[in-house]
């Protein structure tokens, strides 16, 4: 049976497809440099990790969903009052600033990329986007279900995105403790002078001594 796809569909499909592919680049990065991509759950809690699981699996299966069948929007206490195709090409921009902003910290991060915290030391990155936001990746995911919620208002996009903006605050905290106790005065400084997930509009002068 031929499917005829929606300009929306497609564009999801795509989103879908070059989302597994960035995230195949991101491990395969480290591990051409002999480092171990994957990381280590180091103490954070096995419950936020499958939370965090779920509400991964939930955004790709609420694409999956609307990209084969677009009345799965009203299958889950669709929102009127947002459900236009207004809201729907704000959410396509949203996800492709998104997704652009997610490439270019990974890219970023190049070889310090870890899915979890890393097993040896890495560098402190602080350049290029990392200048203006300390987690640009996290900060796409954001943005990603926030654009998904405005593509597809229900209440299941409802749900995934609160799911996913407490999986990243509380991933970039849990991350943020393990950098201050490497990287020490020098995170702190770092975290001073830079928002965590928006720039900040005045920064803090660093205290180190040169």
């Amino acid at each position: 049976m031929k499917m005829n796809l929606s300009y929306i569909q497609i564009f999801l499909l795509g989103y879908l497809v070059l989302y597994l592919v960035l995230f195949l680049i991101s491990l395969i990065i480290p591990k051409r440099a002999g480092k171990d991509s994957k990381g280590v759950a180091g103490g954070y809690p096995s419950g936020k990790r499958i939370f965090a699981s779920l509400s991964s699996l939930l955004f790709i299966g609420i694409i999956i969903l609307y990209v084969i069948n677009e009345d799965s929007a009203n299958w889950f206490l669709k929102i009127p009052l947002i459900f236009n195709e207004f809201f729907q090409i704000m959410g396509m921009a949203i996800i492709g600033f998104g997704f652009v902003l997610e490439t270019v910290g990974i890219l970023t991060l190049g070889v310090n990329f870890r899915m979890m915290l890393p097993k040896e030391r890495t560098n402190l990155v602080t350049h290029g986007i990392y200048a203006h936001i300390r987690h640009p990746i996290g900060l796409s995911v954001i943005l990603f279900v926030i654009g998904l919620f405005f593509i597809v208002p229900n209440l299941l996009s409802l749900v995934n995105l609160v799911c996913n903006v407490l999986v990243y605050n509380s991933k970039a905290n849990f991350e943020e403790q393990y950098l201050l106790k490497v990287h020490k005065e020098k995170y702190e400084n770092y975290k001073q002078r830079v928002g965590k997930f928006f720039p900040k509009l005045t920064r803090q002068t660093s205290t180190t001594s040169p």
